[in-house]
C-alpha cells in the first residue's frame, strides 16, 4: 500500500486544478454563512404510503435532526427517508419522508432549530441519492484584501473553471475521517466482507479514496481530459454509459461536450473497462496501491454494487456579490459534489467553525 501511505495527504485532498492568484478568507463565521438548499430529483406523485416534507435545520447534522423527528413521531429512525446528508455547521433545507400514518403527529412537532414544511403525499419512501443537486450560498469573511479585489479574483477563477470543463469531482476530506481513519477501517473491513452492511461509511471512504487516487494520477499524467482505450464514458444528454473502443472518435465527442469521462466507485461493478485496455490497467494499478483486488470487490455483491462518477463537474447558477466587506458566493452543484472543492479552486480558506469536516457534499 505504498501509494496510500506515501500520498495520503494528496489522496485525502487532491490539489486544485487552477494555477491562479488566490486570496485568503474564512467560511462558516456563523450558521447562516453556509446555506444549502436541496434540489429534489422528482416531484411527489400524490400516491399513498409516505409523506415528503422539507426539513430546515440550524446547527444540527441530518441524522441527529431525524432522530428528533422520529422520537416525536414515536417511530424507529429507519422508517424516515432521506436523500442526502447535510452539514451541521450550516442553515440547510432538505427533503425527508415519513410514513403517512404519522400525519397527525407531524402537526404537533415543534423545535427551536428544526422546522418541518408542508407534507406532500408520495407512493414510496425517499432513498439516499434521490436528489438532483444542492444550491449553496457561502459567505467568505476575514478576507486578506478588499472584498472587491477578492471578487475580481474569484470571478476570474470561476470563469476559467467554466471554460475548461469544471472542477475536479473528487471527494473532500470530510469523507475520510481524521487522517484517513475511515479509509483504514474500510481496508480492514474489506478483509471481512461478512461484516459489511450496505452503505457502510468506512467502505464508502475507501471507495472514495480509490477514486481520488485515480483522479490524482490522471491529473498528474496529463490525461484528466484524455479518452483512453476502455474508458467508461457518460453521455451528457442521457446519462448512458459505454466504454470507448475508438478513443480518437470519442475524444472529439468529449471535446464537443457530448461525453463525460468517468472513474470507478469500486464494487461488484456492472460496467468495467475491457480487460487489458489502458483504462483497465490504470484501475488495477490503483487497486494494487491500496492492496486490494477487483475480485475482492466483486464478492461484495449488493452490499457494494459499484458505480461510475464523472471526473469533472460543472458548477452552475454562479453568483458573486460583496456584502458588508464580505464576499458572497452562490452556486449549484450536482448531487455528490463538494462545495468546499469549489472553494479550493477559488481561494485558500479556513473553517471558522471547526478544524474537521462535515457532510456538505451529499
Amino acid at each position: 500500500m505504498g501509494q496510500w501511505t506515501d500520498r495520503r495527504r494528496d489522496i485525502l485532498g487532491p490539489p486544485p486544478l487552477l494555477d491562479l492568484p488566490r486570496f485568503r478568507g474564512s467560511i462558516r463565521g456563523g450558521v447562516e454563512d453556509f446555506q444549502v438548499v436541496e434540489i429534489p430529483a422528482y416531484p411527489t406523485d400524490g400516491g399513498e404510503g409516505h409523506l415528503f416534507l422539507e426539513l430546515t435545520k440550524r446547527g444540527w447534522n441530518t441524522d441527529a435532526a431525524l432522530q428528533e423527528v422520529a422520537r416525536h413521531l414515536g417511530i424507529p429512525r429507519g422508517e424516515l427517508g432521506v436523500a442526502g446528508m447535510k452539514d451541521r455547521h450550516a442553515l440547510t433545507r432538505q427533503w425527508i419522508s415519513v410514513p403517512m400514518a404519522c400525519q397527525e403527529r407531524l402537526a404537533t412537532f415543534s423545535h427551536p432549530e428544526i422546522q418541518l414544511g408542508h407534507a406532500h403525499a408520495h407512493s414510496h419512501k425517499l432513498r439516499r441519492g434521490h436528489l438532483r443537486g444542492n444550491a449553496f450560498r457561502v459567505v467568505l469573511r476575514q478576507l486578506d484584501r478588499p472584498a472587491t479585489e477578492a471578487l475580481d479574483m474569484a470571478r476570474q477563477a470561476l470563469d476559467e473553471l467554466v471554460k475548461t470543463g469544471g472542477m475536479g469531482h473528487v471527494f473532500g476530506p470530510q469523507r475520510f475521517g481524521h487522517g484517513g481513519y475511515n479509509v483504514e477501517t474500510g481496508l480492514r473491513l474489506l478483509e471481512r466482507p461478512a461484516r459489511i452492511r450496505p452503505g457502510d461509511l468506512a467502505l464508502s471512504a475507501l471507495q472514495s479514496a480509490l477514486f481520488n487516487l485515480l483522479w490524482l494520477w490522471r491529473q498528474e499524467r496529463g490525461i484528466l481530459d484524455q479518452v483512453l482505450e476502455g474508458d467508461i464514458l457518460r453521455k451528457a444528454e442521457t446519462g448512458g454509459l459505454f466504454y470507448s473502443a475508438d478513443p480518437t472518435v470519442d475524444q472529439q465527442r468529449f471535446d464537443a461536450g457530448e461525453l463525460r469521462l468517468t472513474g470507478p466507485i469500486f464494487g461488484a461493478d456492472r460496467l468495467v473497462p475491457p480487460e487489458g485496455s489502458a483504462a483497465a490497467l490504470l484501475e488495477e494499478e490503483a487497486l494494487a496501491a491500496f492492496g486490494t483486488t477487483r475480485e475482492q470487490w466483486k464478492k461484495l455483491g449488493k452490499k457494494a454494487p459499484g458505480t461510475r462518477r464523472t471526473l469533472r463537474t460543472q458548477p452552475t447558477d454562479l453568483t458573486l456579490a460583496v456584502e458588508d466587506n464580505a464576499l458572497v458566493l452562490g452556486f449549484t452543484l450536482e448531487a455528490g459534489a463538494f462545495a468546499t472543492r469549489l472553494l479550493d479552486e477559488v481561494m485558500d480558506w479556513t473553517d471558522a467553525s471547526r478544524s474537521g469536516g462535515g457532510e456538505e457534499g451529499a
